[in-house]
């Protein structure tokens, strides 16, 4: 518990914000590719008539 009570008390400095921002970018555009495949195949299946039988 020492260290985790260390770590908490350490100060925010620009790096940490860097990294926060670099993460949340990435993550943003994962979830932007995952939305963007759901909604292509989504189209693509009413285009040519493919269900989810065949």
């Amino acid at each position: 518990m020492r260290i985790a009570s260390r770590l908490d008390r350490l100060p925010v400095t620009r790096r940490h914000r860097y990294f926060v921002a670099v993460v949340g970018v990435a993550t943003f555009f994962d979830l932007y590719d995952l939305f963007l495949a759901a909604t292509i195949s989504t189209v693509l299946s009413k285009e040519f008539g493919v269900t989810a039988e065949t």
